[in-house]
């Protein structure tokens, strides 16, 4: 099957905004000091955030308190900021010369209202607090399903007390998310949701004991994140690295926005709308027609970037010379492309999340391979996809049928296993061929051994009683072989470090943080987009891609 048009790249909307002061000789001031608290205690872990515009960097406090941040971030009225939570944020605006070494000694004040301590809680805690039952609809595990699939519940925009009848909006929007069916008339179902919500999110304050916090690890010494800011973004998820570039695709404005993480610059190419076939999945307005979820480098044919179009039902190529696109339709009834990787054979493959397929594009001849999945139950989701480094098998993840599954490359068998892990999500191969699972639904996640299937399974850190997190997706550091996993809800990114089985939880320097998938760049840093959805959810509604250097305070 193969259904192609050539679509000419829009104008560029191109902005190409630069850091305040940033020297091209990239000399770096440093900015020094120590954090206590009002007690005059050393605040181990505090964030220190320099924010120069488009770009931000941020370290932690030691042990002791004490920071350095080492930075090319220079000019006036820089804003730099000292955090820990449940401590009063500190803010300063600065100058920093390229060469000036400036002292910033700074005493954080310990919230102690309970209301004030509430509201500083992240999501997690917030959501931890729904009067879940044991099994049905109204189980944790469907409502992490139903309700943190996209994005945060629990956050300030959804914490705030609502009868059901304030609720039935919110929920009428979010059934129709993936489609255009008008609902007038509130269903039983989203009635029930509607009260459980209410009952749920009363504006009662948290126990202190639920006051959740990542704890200080000494590795967050080492720690330094970078972040690159989308002036006109929206929605950004997946993100594909390309040398200096970040790719990532904004699913709201239907854009490739372009990151130069060396010259601080950014660039918007709007994918064309082209032939959009009726009978595709459409999210409520505004959202774009089209709506770029995950991207690919095709290293080994020409070096292009495929997207998968969710709400045009297309595999959309990506020129990286003309910044052209061409729109490959993947078929008529083939519903919402999900997850890309790269494969044999100049073949790129993408699961299709909701009519139970995996499609492959031909990256020489353009045609179209689609492989029908096995059903198990009702809605089958075949979510993750990553391709076996030692024969070239594609495997998928089915996140509504708790399933695992392998395509032959050569012959398309399919073989599928139970997961070892609730609502499997995405996955990642490591460089022995065991197959790493990300368990959304339990807070799990998973090595398997594929040849005899043999798994071993671990438990996410549990910072507070009751609260389990809930993992979107992993990724394997192609140096190191350690795990990189998805936070949801507590504005953290995790490393797994598979030789001590310790788990180390790094905070994000922005509150409201829900991360899709993490990718490595050639300095071996773990990047990552802070998808928020709505935008309001995110502070200082500030859509970014960032990267986080584990490693920049060791030689």
């Amino acid at each position: 099957m193969k259904y192609a048009k050539n679509l000419k790249a829009m104008p560029i909307a191109a902005f190409v905004a630069a850091t305040v002061g940033l020297s091209a000789t990239a000399t770096a001031g440093t900015v020094t000091g120590r954090i206590v608290d009002d007690s005059g205690q050393p605040v181990a872990g505090a964030m220190v955030r320099l924010d120069g515009g488009l770009r931000a960097e941020a370290v932690f406090a030691d042990a002791d308190g004490n920071y350095s941040i080492s930075t090319e971030i220079a000019g006036d009225d820089l804003d730099i900021r000292f955090r820990r939570r449940y401590h009063d944020d500190v803010n300063q605006t600065i100058s920093l010369a390229s060469d000036e070494q400036l002292q910033l000694d700074v005493a954080l004040t310990k919230i102690t209202d309970i209301r004030e301590l509430t509201e500083a809680a992240p999501s997690l805690a917030h959501f931890s607090q729904l009067p879940f039952e044991e099994s049905g609809q109204l189980s944790r595990l469907t409502m992490v399903a139903r309700c943190v699939q996209c994005h945060q519940l629990g956050n300030p925009l959804t914490r705030w007390s609502r009868t059901p009848e304030q609720w039935l909006p919110t929920l009428q929007n979010m059934s129709g998310q993936q489609s255009e069916t008008d609902l007038p008339t509130a269903s039983d179902s989203q009635m029930e949701l509607a009260d459980f919500l209410s009952r749920g999110f009363t504006g009662s304050l948290l126990p202190r004991a639920q006051l959740t916090l990542l704890p200080y690890h000494p590795e967050w010494d080492n720690a330094k994140f970078y972040e690159w800011d989308m002036p006109e973004g929206e929605v950004p998820h997946d993100i594909e690295i390309v040398g200096k570039y970040i790719y990532s695709g904004d699913m709201r404005e239907g854009t490739i926005v372009r990151t130069d993480t060396e010259l601080d610059q950014v660039e918007y190419f709007p994918i064309p709308v082209g032939d959009v076939p009726e009978n595709q999945l459409r999210p409520n307005e505004p959202y774009a027609a089209r709506g770029p979820h995950s991207l690919v480098q095709a290293k080994q044919s020409d070096g292009n970037i495929y997207i998968t179009d969710s709400y045009g039902g297309a595999l959309i190529e990506m020129d990286l010379e003309t910044n052209e696109f061409t729109n490959y339709q993947v078929g008529r009834n083939s519903f919402y492309p999900h997850t890309i990787r790269e494969g044999r054979n100049n073949m790129v493959w993408s699961t299709i999340i909701a009519s139970n397929q995996v499609a492959g594009i031909h990256t020489e001849t353009k045609e179209i391979t689609i492989v029908q999945l096995p059903v198990n139950q009702g809605f089958e989701a075949p979510y993750g996809l990553d391709i076996n480094p030692n024969d070239g098998s594609i495997w998928y993840a089915k996140i509504g049928a708790g399933r695992i599954g392998r395509i032959d490359p050569d012959t398309l068998e399919v073989t599928e296993y139970d997961s070892p892990v609730e609502q499997p999500r995405r996955q990642r191969f490591d460089a022995n061929g065991n197959l790493w699972i990300a368990g959304y639904g339990n807070g799990t996640i998973a090595r398997v051994e594929i040849d005899g299937w043999r798994s071993r399974v671990w438990e996410l850190p549990v910072y507070a009683e009751g609260q389990i997190m809930s993992p979107y997706a992993l990724a394997v550091h192609p140096q190191t072989q350690e795990i990189w996993i998805n936070d949801t809800q507590m504005d953290a990114l995790l490393r797994f470090i598979p030789e001590r089985e310790e788990f180390i939880a790094y905070p994000t320097p922005l509150k409201g943080t829900y991360t899709r998938d993490v990718v490595f760049n050639d300095k071996g840093w773990a990047c990552a987009s802070n998808n928020p959805v709505p935008l309001a959810a995110l502070e200082y509604a500030s859509v970014e891609v960032f990267c986080v250097d584990a490693n920049s305070g060791e030689d």
